[in-house]
C-alpha cells in the first residue's frame, strides 16, 4: 500500500466531508493516519469518521472492581480509495507514483547494494519521504 502510518491525508468522500458546507467540500478534511489496515485496504484517520461504542458494564481484573458502562467514541477504517496523500513538498493532493533506486547498506561482514523503491509525487516530481525514514535516520 502506498499510504503508510503518519501520512497526511485528505478525505475527498464520507459522511465528514458531507457534513461540510458547499465551499469546503472540494478540499475535503485532512488528518494523520493513525493506522493501515492492509488486509481490507481500509485506514484510520485521526479524528475523521467518529463512531460511538458502547462498553458493556462488568467486572474488571481486581479486588471486586466492578467497570462501569460506558460510550465510547472512536475512529473507524475508511477504504483507501476515498483518501490522497498531501504531499509534503508542494502541500497538495496527489497521485503517488514510484521510482526506483539503488541504495548500499551496512552490514557486519561489509556492504550490500539494494533497490528501494521511493514514492513520487505526480504533480512536483519530488520524492514523498515515508515519516517512518524520519524516526529511523534520527537514532
Amino acid at each position: 500500500m502506498k499510504i503508510v502510518k503518519g501520512d497526511i491525508v485528505l478525505l475527498r468522500a464520507g459522511k465528514d466531508v458531507a457534513a461540510l458546507d458547499s465551499s469546503k467540500k472540494a478540499q475535503g478534511v485532512r488528518g494523520k493516519v493513525i493506522r493501515v489496515l492492509t488486509r481490507t485496504d481500509k485506514v484510520v484517520i485521526e479524528g475523521v469518521n467518529m463512531v460511538t461504542k458502547h462498553k458493556k458494564a462488568g467486572q474488571a481484573a481486581g479486588a471486586a472492581a466492578i467497570q462501569q458502562a460506558q460510550r465510547i467514541q472512536m475512529e473507524a477504517p475508511v477504504p483507501v480509495s476515498r483518501v490522497m496523500l498531501i504531499c509534503s513538498n508542494c502541500d497538495k493532493p496527489t497521485r503517488i507514483g514510484t521510482q526506483l533506486r539503488q541504495d548500499t547498506r551496512q552490514l557486519l561482514v561489509g556492504d550490500k547494494s539494494v533497490v528501494v523503491r521511493d514514492r513520487v509525487c505526480k504533480k512536483c516530481k519530488q520524492v514523498i519521504r515515508k515519516p517512518t525514514d524520519d524516526r529511523l535516520r534520527s537514532g
